[in-house]
């Protein structure tokens, strides 16, 4: 999926957030707010720990792949837990009129501009994700172009980093170093 449908998806979901932010204003706009990271303001509160199927989420198909569609009750909590980064991808005019509190607005543009989500991907722009499951097991499938045993390739988890070759990583089960 290109990156213009993803945002396309992201911004419907975060479009359909927006009007339960009750909030068209926020910290994060203009050069002189906070980073523009996508993540919620603090709260003050911790949501209950809880445990999301994201398998369960129903989908959309966007040029040929399943897209996942989060639940308004499971993206509410991972915003209080400031646990997911929220981008909206309408255009300037519906971000101004409403948008998520500590959303982005990344329209998706083709090279040009500023785009704030530019920073949170690796320099190739090639990237792949996956569902994680409730024990912690994960499959990863590339779908990279260019990419070689001897390329290096960055697994990020929500509880570790590691790097090393597509070879290396591709001989033995990836787990936490």
């Amino acid at each position: 999926m290109n990156r213009r449908g993803y945002l396309t998806v992201c911004g419907t979901l975060c479009g359909g957030l927006a009007g339960c932010s009750g909030n068209s204003q926020d910290s994060s706009e203009g050069t002189a707010g906070p980073a523009r990271d996508g993540y919620p303001p603090e709260s003050g509160t911790t949501p209950t720990d809880r445990t999301i199927d994201t398998s369960a989420f129903e989908t959309t198909t966007v040029e040929g792949v399943d897209v996942p569609l989060a639940p308004i009750d499971a993206t509410h909590h991972w915003y209080r837990g400031r646990a997911a980064r929220f981008v909206d991808a309408r255009g300037q005019a519906q971000y101004d009129r409403s948008h998520i509190t500590g959303a982005v607005l990344s329209p998706a543009p083709d090279g040009t501009g500023d785009d704030p989500v530019e920073a949170w991907h690796e320099p190739t722009g090639q990237r792949e994700a996956t569902l994680i499951g409730d024990d912690g097991t994960y499959t990863l499938e590339l779908h990279f172009s260019d990419v070689a045993p001897e390329s290096t390739i960055a697994v990020e988890t929500p509880g570790y980093r590691i790097e090393d070759s597509l070879q290396a990583l591709t001989a033995q089960t990836v787990t936490d170093p």
